[in-house]
């Protein structure tokens, strides 16, 4: 079985992989040059990136991080892993969310839902309080029409679920008080 051996067929292709280096490179470059492969990839990864919802919120992440530095005046791409982020422990968590309220992520993508976060970005002082911010325990899927609604407010129901985050993740700038709501 592949576990068992695992370390051979690691080590037999990465020698074949020398072996015929430029082989795979010279037949890489002819088949990017015919259009219709190129075609052809773009459709494959384009249903790919359809069937696995994964990688959309995980790119919806992202680009709602990348979104926040343009924001905050920080230029070029800084990864989510320099802020401490962990994209992945996210993902997983919205997966969680998702399936507590008795959806797919398919279905919540098709869905009119957003990523919220329970205590609003504007509590926090970005980008230092970055990690705070995108802890998975601070992110739900809220309806649009409600996130929208809601705004960077804090409303009752939201302070019963603070309540119940651990204090590390709260922002320390701006303090959370129960007569905001």
């Amino acid at each position: 079985s592949y576990v068992i051996n695992k370390e051979t067929i690691l080590n037999y292709a990465k020698q074949y992989y020398q072996k015929n280096r430029e082989k795979k490179i010279e037949y890489a470059k002819k088949w990017v040059t015919i259009p219709e492969n190129r075609i052809k990839s773009r459709k494959y990864h384009k249903k790919w990136e359809t069937d696995n919802p994964i990688f959309i919120i995980s790119q919806r992440i992202r680009s709602i991080i990348q979104h926040r530095l343009v924001n905050q005046g920080i230029k070029g791409r800084k990864s989510a892993r320099k802020y401490g982020i962990d994209v992945n422990m996210v993902v997983e968590h919205l997966n969680k969310e998702a399936k507590s309220l008795g959806y797919s992520i398919n279905e919540i993508l098709n869905m009119n839902y957003d990523i919220d976060h329970i205590i609003p970005i504007s509590y926090y002082s970005l980008p230092k309080e970055f990690k705070k911010c995108y802890n998975p325990l601070n992110l739900r899927w809220l309806p649009s029409s409600e996130n929208r609604s809601r705004g960077n407010k804090l409303r009752e129901e939201d302070m019963e679920i603070i309540k119940t985050l651990p204090r590390s993740i709260y922002p320390k700038e701006k303090k959370i008080k129960e007569d905001k709501c």
